[in-house]
C-alpha cells in the first residue's frame, strides 16, 4: 500500500513540475523529544532536517567530498547536498527527476564520491520502477547536481531482483574499475567504470551488503554468512534462497561473515566468521585493520590484513551489566583523524559509541583492550555517519525524529497521522572533549531509561494488589489470559473511526467495517479502547 501512495504522491509532484516542496530547517540546542514509541532524543550539536512532508523520508547513510565542503546523503528517495560550511541543504536530488528511478527507493547504504576529470560525481545505489536494479551516478557543480550513467543489474533467479548496495571505485594500473554488492543475487561484480562492462562475477556469501578495499584485497560482508551445505539440517529460507540458521534461537540466522577476495581475478581467497548480521566495514587509511559492525551481536570485528585473521571483538553494549533486554544495532562506523578513536552508530541506543582503539585494533593504538570512552547523543536510530579533518561528526538518522508529521486531506478538522510521513535528519556534532563525552554519556543513559526494565525484575512484593500490568514480574495481574492483536502502524481513527460506540472520527477512517469487518467485531463482542494510548510508531 505505502509504494502505490508513493507512486501517486510522486506523479502529482511531475505534473506540477519540477519544482518539489521541500522543507528544510536546523535545530541547534534541541529540547528531548519524545518518540511516539516512549523513547525520547536530544541529538547533540544541530540537526538538520529535510525531506518532503508528504513522504516517508529517511537519512541512509553520509559521505564527505574531496574537497571537504560537501556532505552527500543518501536519503531514501533522493540525494541531499549539505555544505560543510553553512550546514544547510543546497540542493537535494530526486530519483523522481529520471525517468528510470520515478518511484524508486535508493538501497542501504554506500553513497560514494568519485572525481571525473576534476568534476565531483556522487554514486550510489537504487531500485526503481519493476524492480529493475541500478548504479546511479549524479554530477555535482557546487549549486545543482545532474544524473549522469546508470549501471543495470539484472535479477539472477530465484532472486526477485538484483538489489545492488555497496559500492566502491578504484583506480588500477591507470584504470578505473566499478565493484558493486548484489544483496539480492547474492554476487560481488567487478566492472569497468568507462564501459560497464563486466571483468568477473563472484559468489562471496549469503546476502552481501557491504565491501571495502585494504591492503590490496576486497572484504565483504555477509548477512547471512556461507552458503548452506546439502546435509545442514538447520536451514531456512530466505528472500531468494538458503540461509544456515539456529532453530534453538527461533529460526534466526547462526553465523555472519567476512569474504576476503582478490579483486583482479575474484577469486575467494578466505572466509572469517564473525558475529551476526555484519552490516558496514571500512579500513585504515594503510588499510592494516578493517572494521565492521556486527549489528546483531552487538559488537565490532577487527581484521588485521597482512595475516587476515580477527585480533579483537569490540563490545558496543550500552550498559551490559544491567542490560539484558534489548540490543544496541551498531551499523555505521568511521574513524578519528588520527585512527585512534573508533565511531560507531549504535541504532537501538540513538546514540554514537566512542572506543578508544587498543594496539590490537589500530596501527597507533594503546592498551591491550579496546574500551568504549563515552556514548554521543544522535536523533532516532543512527545508520551512517562521516568526520571531517576540522571535527565535525555527521550523522544519518535513519529516523530523525520520528512519525510525528500531521496531514490533513480529508473534510475532517482533525489531523491524520501516519507512519509513513515524517523528515530526515542528519545530526552536526563537533567532536567532544573528555568533559563533554562524559555529558553526554550521562545523557545517553538517562535518554534510554534503561532503570524502568530493571525495576520489573526486581523480587516481587508480597501483598500486591492485583493490576492489569504488573510493575514486577511476579506480582498478580487481573488478567488470567491475554489475546494482543496488533494493526501495523494505523491509528485508531484509521480503523475504527467509523464504530459509534467510540469517540472517534469517521471522516479519517481508511480502513473502516467493509475492509476490517473483523477487528470490528472483535471489538463489538470484546472491547473497543478509544481512547486508550500505547506505545506505537506514529
Amino acid at each position: 500500500m505505502r509504494y502505490i501512495l508513493t507512486l501517486v504522491l510522486l506523479c502529482l509532484f511531475l505534473q506540477a513540475g519540477s519544482q518539489v516542496t521541500q522543507e528544510t530547517e536546523v535545530g541547534s540546542d534541541l529540547a528531548r523529544v519524545q518518540l511516539p514509541y516512549n523513547r525520547f532524543i536530544h541529538s547533540a550539536g544541530d540537526q538538520i532536517f529535510f525531506g518532503d512532508a508528504s513522504l516517508e523520508n529517511h537519512a541512509l547513510d553520509v559521505a564527505l567530498s574531496p574537497d571537504m565542503k560537501w556532505i552527500a546523503v543518501e536519503e531514501r528517495t533522493s540525494i541531499v547536498f549539505i555544505s560543510t560550511l553553512a550546514d544547510t541543504v543546497k540542493f537535494m536530488l530526486r530519483n523522481s527527476f529520471h525517468p528510470d528511478l520515478r518511484g524508486g527507493s535508493n538501497t542501504y547504504s554506500g553513497i560514494r564520491w568519485h572525481v571525473n576529470k576534476g568534476t565531483p560525481e556522487v554514486y550510489w545505489s537504487v531500485v526503481g520502477r519493476n524492480d529493475r536494479s541500478f548504479v546511479a551516478s549524479a554530477k555535482w557543480d557546487g549549486t545543482k547536481a545532474e544524473f549522469g550513467r546508470l549501471y543495470e543489474y539484472k535479477r539472477d533467479p530465484p532472486a526477485d531482483l538484483a538489489l545492488p548496495n555497496e559500492l566502491l571505485i578504484n583506480t588500477e594500473s591507470n584504470r578505473e574499475y566499478l565493484y558493486v554488492v548484489l544483496n539480492g543475487n547474492n554476487k560481488v561484480i567487478k566492472q569497468y567504470l568507462i564501459t560497464g562492462d563486466t571483468v568477473w562475477i563472484t559468489d562471496p556469501g549469503v546476502a552481501p551488503y557491504g565491501l571495502t578495499m585494504a591492503a590490496g584485497k576486497l572484504y565483504v560482508t555477509n548477512w547471512a554468512g556461507r552458503e548452506p551445505l546439502p546435509a545442514d539440517p538447520d536451514v531456512a529460507g530466505i528472500p531468494w534462497g538458503r540461509a544456515r540458521v539456529n532453530n534453538k534461537a527461533g529460526g534466526s540466522t547462526r553465523e555472519g561473515t567476512v569474504t576476503i577476495i582478490d579483486p583482479k581475478t575474484g577469486r575467494k581467497i578466505k572466509e572469517l566468521i564473525v558475529g551476526l548480521h555484519p552490516n558496514e566495514i571500512t579500513s585504515d587509511r594503510q588499510g592494516n585493520y578493517v572494521y565492521l559492525t556486527n549489528s546483531n551481536s552487538d559488537n565490532v570485528t577487527v581484521i588485521n590484513t597482512l595475516i587476515d585473521e580477527i585480533t579483537e571483538t569490540i563490545s558496543v553494549r550500552l550498559q551490559p551489566e544491567i542490560n539484558p533486554f534489548f540490543g544496541d544495532s551498531p551499523n555505521g562506523l568511521c574513524l578519528s583523524n588520527d585512527e585512534k578513536i573508533l565511531y560507531v552508530a549504535n541504532g537501538m541506543d540513538n546514540a554514537l559509541a566512542v572506543i578508544q582503539l587498543s594496539k590490537r585494533a589500530a596501527r597507533r593504538g594503546t592498551g591491550n583492550t579496546s574500551i568504549i570512552t563515552g556514548f554521543i547523543p544522535t536523533g532516532a536510530y543512527p545508520s551512517g555517519l562521516c568526520k571531517t579533518p576540522a571535527g565535525k561528526l555527521y550523522v544519518a538518522n535513519l529516523e530523525a525524529s520520528g512519525a510525528r508529521l500531521a496531514l490533513n486531506y480529508s473534510t475532517s478538522k482533525n489531523l491524520i497521522y501516519n507512519s509513513h510521513n515524517m523528515l530526515a535528519s542528519v545530526s552536526v556534532i563537533p567532536v567532544p572533549d573528555s568533559r563533554t563525552l562524559k555529558s553526554y554519556t550521562d545523557t545517553v543513559i538517562a535518554l534510554n531509561d534503561l532503570s524502568r526494565a530493571t525495576l520489573a525484575r526486581e523480587m516481587p512484593r508480597p501483598g500486591i494488589e492485583p493490576k492489569p500490568v504488573p510493575d514486577r514480574i511476579g506480582e498478580p495481574s487481573v488478567f488470567k489470559h491475554v489475546l494482543y492483536i496488533i494493526k501495523e502502524n494505523r491509528t485508531y481513527d484509521q480503523i475504527l473511526g467509523d464504530m459509534p460506540q467510540g469517540d472517534g472520527d469517521p471522516a479519517i477512517c481508511t480502513y473502516g467495517a467493509n475492509i476490517t469487518p473483523n477487528t470490528h467485531r472483535l471489538s463489538e463482542e470484546f472491547m473497543l479502547l478509544d481512547n486508550f494510548h500505547v506505545s506505537g510508531k506514529c
